[in-house]
Order: structure tokens, then C-alpha cells, then sequence
């Protein structure tokens, strides 16, 4: 029996731009090579209020992030998929700082939900950057 597979896309730009038309592109693609064992699902950093880590540390008592915000939905999403495909654009030479909040709160809260046990998770990730401007891409 082949099991399911379930592809979270996150669109980590402030607007909706090129960024999110890729990566709902790639999500479309990958349901097509198996439609009956593939889905997918989107979610747009839009919008999303993340605030960046404090390293209050609450986390490590908690096993989970603390601060009031999008953060922890989207971990909750983010933990039951089998594989992430990451669409970033890059402005000014970096990457938005809420999606910079986010890898940060995430790696953060990882390792506090996973001290005392190892995670028995492995995830394919995949990443799509673009820039268009000088100091983009």
C-alpha cells in the first residue's frame, strides 16, 4: 500500500507576487506526477503576524513558542507535512524579515520541543528564490 504525501508550500514574500505564482506552479506540478498519493496545501506568509524570537527560552519549559501570533499555526502545519517547498523573494540582498522570524522561531522551538527525544522526522525541503531588481536574486 503506497502511502500518502502531503507537500506544504510557503510563500514567504509580503505581497502576492512572483513568489507565491511559483511556488503555486511547483505545488501544481507535484500533484500532477501522483494526483492519488499527492497533496498539497499553500500558505501564503502574507499578512501572517510573526514576531521575531526573544530567546525568553519559555519554549524549553513549554516544549512549544510562547508568543501570541501566526508562529504557531503555521509550525503546526509545518510539523504534519511530509515535505516543505520554501518560494522566497530577495529584496535588498536578504530575505523578508517575517519569513527570517519564522526560520528563526522555528529552528528555536524544533529544538525545544524535540530536547529530551530526537525527532523521528525527516523532510524533503525544497527552495525557489527570485529577485528582480538590482540587489534582488
Amino acid at each position: 500500500m503506497l502511502l500518502r504525501v502531503k507537500i506544504l508550500g510557503i510563500s514567504g514574500s509580503i505581497r502576492h507576487g512572483n513568489s507565491e505564482y511559483l511556488l503555486m506552479r511547483a505545488l501544481d506540478a507535484a500533484k500532477k506526477v501522483a494526483p492519488e498519493l499527492v497533496d498539497t496545501e499553500f500558505v501564503s506568509t502574507a499578512g501572517l503576524i510573526i514576531n521575531p524570537c526573544i530567546h525568553c527560552l519559555a519554549c524549553v519549559d513549554h516544549r512549544k513558542c510562547i508568543i501570541k501570533d501566526d508562529f504557531n499555526d503555521l509550525f503546526d502545519k509545518w510539523l504534519e507535512a511530509d515535505a516543505i517547498i520554501y518560494s522566497i523573494p530577495v529584496f535588498h540582498l536578504g530575505i523578508p524579515a517575517h519569513f527570517k522570524a519564522f526560520i528563526d522561531r522555528l529552528g528555536q522551538t524544533l529544538f525545544a520541543k524535540y530536547l529530551d527525544k530526537p525527532p523521528k522526522l525527516l523532510k524533503v525541503i525544497g527552495v525557489i528564490t527570485q529577485g528582480t531588481d538590482l540587489g534582488g536574486g
